[in-house]
């Protein structure tokens, strides 16, 4: 499925002061786009925007030929969790669950976490955060919520991977190996990526970069000038 966005605005007190100023964006099926731009440039509300996590005040976003923008609530809900995953700065894992719940949580909503529980522990195994099945969240570091948090946004097989600065809480090494991660799902899996990140070396291992600057879309290139790294 193809991302499709046409006259995106996106104003939140003044009207005449949008965020989002008219963008117009097509994200093919497979790609993994990085999302840069200064704090305050409208990267992170682009990308809410885009999956459905927050409204548009004009314009239209399509997924796979599908206006979520016009979806009824319960719709959008159901969209959101099958297709679409999501990875923030900070996990929001639930305190009281383990982190094999954790991964399950979006089975649940749809009567699933029984029937899945083999998917979830293999994602886990995956990500090599399986030996942290039984602990709750407050018992493992940073860099192993986020894994187990990656391990929740793919328990539904999504066909996309909404991140927003999914290594910025995270010191260098886990901060590679959370990036090295969302290359394996995007590479192995054919998860579309969206990932915005203030990093410059992470944005260019992406193969598409979107640049905002001001409301806008100021470049779109690829950066790649080394191989993808398959380690």
């Amino acid at each position: 499925m193809e991302i499709r966005v046409q006259g995106l605005i996106k104003a939140f007190d003044n009207p005449d002061k949008p965020v989002l100023k008219g963008l117009d964006v097509e994200i093919e099926p497979g790609q993994f786009v990085s999302i840069t731009g200064r704090s305050g440039s409208g990267k992170s509300t682009f990308l809410y925007c885009v999956s459905g996590l927050d409204t548009v005040s004009s314009g239209t976003v399509t997924i796979g030929g599908r206006n979520i923008h016009t979806m009824s609530q319960a719709e959008v809900h159901r969209f959101r969790n099958q297709e679409l995953g999501f990875v923030f700065q900070f996990h929001y894992l639930l305190p009281e669950l383990t982190a094999l719940e954790n991964v399950l949580m979006p089975a649940r909503k749809v009567g699933l976490h029984d029937s899945m529980q083999a998917d979830a522990l293999r994602l886990m195994e995956q990500f090599e955060v399986d030996h942290a099945r039984d602990r709750k969240p407050a018992q493992m570091s940073g860099g192993e919520q986020q894994r187990v948090a990656i391990a929740r946004a793919l328990i539904m097989k999504p066909s996309f991977l909404f991140a927003d600065e999914p290594t910025g809480n995270l010191d260098s090494v886990n901060g590679e190996t959370v990036l090295r991660i969302i290359e394996q799902i995007n590479r192995e899996m054919k998860v579309t990526v969206l990932m915005v990140t203030h990093e410059p070396d992470y944005a260019a291992r992406a193969n598409r970069e979107l640049e905002f600057a001001d409301g806008r879309i100021v470049s779109d290139k690829k950066p790649r000038s080394h191989p993808r790294r398959t380690h």
